[in-house]
């Protein structure tokens, strides 16, 4: 017993700046291989070339790419639509919960799109809204992290602790599918019931969506939308 718990105490504690969890190696730019991808796409096509096991890992361009392709463009009208809504400052806790509510009903037209918001755009949302004593605050970072596309994107500093720490996971490799955001999964899983024209959400779906139900800051089903 005493030589396993000395063992176990002596392992290193991964050590990769960016994600924390897995270790860094000096080849890498003192980065885990995952984070080295994704911070230096022109670098790591050398090391992916180099082995067919790297190829199917998606490189930091990939990887954009398909972040442009499945979330809204800057230049939207549905994001203007949200900056518009958060031109002001909001201080007041009223006025808060109507401009979520506000901005909850925009999320669900994007949904309906198949599109998703990106890691930074929820981090604005996040900052725009957080409240400035903290509560109920852990909810609205579950209901921005949980719309977000490029969830391996998230960070605690931008997108808040409990929305890194729920929603934050490595990408898939190419043969394998992309984690699905909670806002589309909210959409095909109520679409389903009224017309089966979606496939059933699996198990696990199910329960990050009722996760994130019970998380977020008010009841979707009260609110007059068709999401």
């Amino acid at each position: 017993m005493t030589s396993i718990v000395k063992t176990q105490s002596n392992k290193k504690a991964p050590d990769c700046p960016s994600c924390m969890k897995f270790h860094k190696a000096s080849i890498f730019e003192d980065y885990c291989f995952r984070c080295f991808i994704l911070k230096f796409p022109e670098k790591s096509k050398h090391f992916i070339s180099l082995s067919p096991m790297f190829k199917e890992i998606y490189t930091g361009d990939e990887l954009k790419e398909l972040t442009l392709e499945h979330s809204i463009s800057d230049n939207s009208g549905y994001w203007k639509g949200i900056k518009m809504i958060l031109k002001n400052p909001i201080c007041d806790e009223q006025i808060r919960q109507i401009a979520l509510k506000e901005i909850y009903y925009i999320l669900t037209l994007i949904a309906k799109k198949s599109k998703c918001l990106t890691a930074e755009q929820a981090g604005f949302l996040w900052e725009r809204l957080k409240p400035t004593e903290g509560y109920k605050g852990w909810r609205i970072q579950h209901l921005f992290a949980g719309c977000v596309f490029d969830y391996w994107n998230l960070k605690n500093t931008i997108n808040g602790s409990v929305g890194w720490c729920y929603y934050h996971a490595r990408p898939p490799i190419k043969t394998k599918k992309f984690r699905r955001s909670i806002m589309i999964l909210k959409f095909i899983h109520f679409s389903n019931k009224q017309e089966r024209i979606y496939k059933k959400l699996n198990n696990r779906e199910k329960g990050r969506l009722e996760s994130w139900l019970q998380s977020i800051p008010f009841d979707t089903m009260a609110l007059n939308t068709h999401l």
